[in-house]
């Protein structure tokens, strides 16, 4: 009776692991990149200059382009009086481009139009003298929301950028 008995166990957990199945689903948006065309030496940690036009580019790779139709930036600062900027951005639309399986966001930061940085332009008379070392006047955090994904990151925002 024992010869039956083994084969018999086997044959049902078999049929019994046969049924499981394991679904393992991909991220709809994932691999997310952030540049500028500034960055900290150091590092090179994009940084938004608030005193020169910052582009910052970000992209994504995505797995079905119509799980991405839109995707929405809230941006705001360090300070709690930071203002927050919600915008809502079409895949593809302006400053949205899509290459092969990977959407690209391009945005710009004019000079002194930062809402992230403490220092704000003033009434004085420039004098020409060597540029400053750069310093950091706040943080712009920025939440990308797209294909159910949630992504956070932030730009340091400095002033005196050469």
């Amino acid at each position: 009776m024992k010869k039956f008995t083994v084969p018999i166990v086997l044959a049902g957990l078999v049929a019994v692991l046969s049924s499981c199945v394991v679904v393992v689903s991909t991220p709809k948006a994932r691999n997310f990149t952030y540049t500028s065309n500034y960055v900290l030496a150091s590092n090179n940690q994009p940084v938004i200059c608030d005193n020169r036009t910052t582009q910052i580019e970000y992209s994504f790779v995505y797995t079905n382009l119509s799980d991405v139709p839109t995707i929405i930036e809230n941006w705001t600062g360090q300070a709690p009086t930071s203002p927050t900027y919600t915008f809502t951005r079409n895949v593809p639309g302006p400053g949205v481009s899509v290459v092969g399986n990977q959407v690209v966001v391009d945005l710009t930061w004019a000079p002194g139009t930062s809402p992230f940085s403490a220092a704000k332009p003033q009434s004085i008379t420039p004098t020409p003298v060597p540029l400053p070392p750069t310093s950091q006047t706040g943080i712009a955090y920025v939440t990308i929301s797209v294909g159910g994904v949630t992504q956070n990151t932030s730009f340091p925002v400095y002033s005196g950028c050469p």
